[in-house]
C-alpha cells in the first residue's frame, strides 16, 4: 500500500458523511460497502471497515472532484512534457502528475498549492484554472520563470513574469 493510500484512507470517514459520497457508496449496490457505511456512522472506524470502503469512496471522489488548477509544461523534446493538477471536493484536495506519484489528501487548499511541483522552473507552463482568483495564479507564476523573468500562459493568455 503506498503512502498516497495510507494517507487517502485517513479522509474516508469524513468524506463518508458527505451525502454525494453516501449516495455513490449506495449506488455500489454491493451489500459489504453499505454494512461499512454503516459502521461509519456509528463510529466504528475500524481498518477492516476503511479497507472495505476505500474503492468506492476514492471512485466517488475521483468522480466528483472537481478540477482547481492544472499546470502544463512543454520542454521541447522527447519526456519533457508533463502536467501536474489539483483536484477538490468537499474540502479534500489531491495533487496528481504525469511525472510524480499523487499526493495529498490535503485538507486546505494552500497545502496542496505548495507542492513542490507548482513552485519549479518549468519550461514553457502553462497555468489554468477557473477557480482561483488571477492574483494567485500570477504568484503561481513567478515560482515557474527563471531568475531573469519568462513567460506563463495563464488562462490561454501570455504575461511576462519578471522576478524582483
Amino acid at each position: 500500500m503506498s503512502d498516497f493510500d495510507k494517507e487517502f484512507q485517513k479522509v474516508i470517514p469524513r468524506l463518508c458523511r458527505n451525502p454525494l459520497i453516501r449516495r455513490e457508496v449506495w449506488r455500489s449496490s454491493r451489500k459489504e460497502d453499505n454494512l461499512a457505511l454503516a459502521k461509519i456512522d456509528d463510529g466504528n472506524e475500524t481498518q477492516k471497515v476503511i479497507d472495505e470502503l476505500y474503492e468506492v469512496v476514492y471512485e466517488g471522489y475521483s468522480h466528483l472532484a472537481e478540477s482547481i488548477l492544472v499546470l502544463s509544461w512543454d520542454g521541447d523534446g522527447p519526456s519533457c512534457s508533463g502536467a501536474s493538477w489539483i483536484e477538490g471536493f468537499d474540502g479534500v484536495y489531491m495533487v496528481y502528475s504525469s511525472d510524480y506519484e499523487p499526493s495529498g489528501p490535503y485538507l486546505a487548499l494552500s497545502d496542496a498549492l505548495d507542492e513542490g511541483t507548482f513552485h519549479r522552473v518549468t519550461p514553457n507552463p502553462e497555468i489554468d484554472s477557473k477557480n482561483l482568483p488571477k492574483a494567485e495564479l500570477l504568484n503561481i507564476a513567478e515560482d515557474l520563470v527563471e531568475e531573469g523573468g519568462g513567460s506563463v500562459y495563464i488562462n490561454g493568455e501570455a504575461f511576462i513574469i519578471k522576478q524582483a
